[in-house]
């Protein structure tokens, strides 16, 4: 609980703006592809009517708004003052993101540290080992350093692996090669914790590698598990509610960080436990 007061809790008041802009741009989105289909079905009507009373349907009605000026954006055919309430909503969107970048950081380099606490926590528990929580809060401070020189080289390396991969896959499937890329890279910052507290190596690209090679089945569950957190953030973020949204986002935010600790300690265990075998 500690590490969710003190990232998802404690930073929200300064995220709430950029959430709740966001939010609105969806729904202005949202409202713009109605437009476009409301407005492209009435122009088909009014030439030929014929058509709709043969399959006995008609044109949608929310969004038409008959002799409002249109105009044309992204393909879409949608009304002039929704457009610009359109920019309006994302110029401010994007000054939140410029004013929320500090405080990203900020709660990255928070939830790194408590990740490592949490899989000490967790190996030491398993193992059956007294867990003094302060100890354990220490040494995360003092490997702080190393893991973050980690985390950078195995970004570092996921970036180049998913850029190379990605454009091969994207040769072949389109788009859902990209998808398929980014599920499967999507785990791997969760291994760099429990290599570099197990092995204390910065550069622990090879454990993981091994352990992903010998804990296959374990990896991809681990993926299927984050892919499903990140959509429910994904619908916290696209839907603002004041209070709700912070309560959503906590309890989601501890269920991040039991993944990304516990669930990626025992899929790195798995690997590591096998190679032993």
């Amino acid at each position: 609980m500690l590490a969710v007061m003190m990232t998802y809790v404690l930073f929200f008041p300064f995220f709430a703006p950029l959430i709740r802009d966001y939010s609105e741009l969806n729904t202005l989105k949202e409202r713009m592809f109605g437009e476009n289909d409301a407005i492209t079905c009435h122009r088909i009507y009014s030439m030929d009517p014929e058509i709709f009373e043969k399959v006995n349907t008609s044109c949608p009605g929310k969004y038409y708004r008959p002799g409002t000026p249109t105009m044309e954006y992204g393909g879409l055919t949608v009304y002039s003052d929704t457009y610009q309430e359109f920019l309006r909503i994302r110029e401010r969107t994007m000054e939140d993101i410029h004013r929320a970048i500090p405080f990203l950081l900020i709660v990255a380099l928070v939830s790194i540290y408590f990740n490592y606490v949490l899989v000490g926590v967790a190996y030491r528990s398993a193992n059956g080992e007294q867990v003094i929580i302060k100890n354990e809060l220490v040494r995360g401070i003092k490997s702080l350093p190393g893991l973050l020189v980690a985390e950078l080289m195995v970004l570092f390396a996921v970036f180049l692996l998913g850029v190379t991969v990605g454009a091969l896959l994207f040769a072949v499937f389109r788009g859902f090669g990209m998808i398929l890329v980014s599920f499967l890279m999507l785990p791997v910052t969760s291994l760099v914790a429990p290599a570099y507290y197990l092995t204390g190596n910065i550069i622990p690209l090879g454990e993981i590698f091994n352990a992903i090679r010998n804990n296959p089945a374990g990896y991809l569950v681990l993926a299927l598990v984050i892919t499903i957190l990140n959509s429910a953030f994904k619908a916290i973020y696209s839907n603002y509610i004041p209070l709700w949204s912070l309560l959503l986002l906590a309890g989601l935010g501890l269920m991040k960080f039991l993944v990304d600790s516990v669930g990626g300690l025992t899929v790195y265990l798995g690997g590591t436990e096998e190679e032993k075998g």
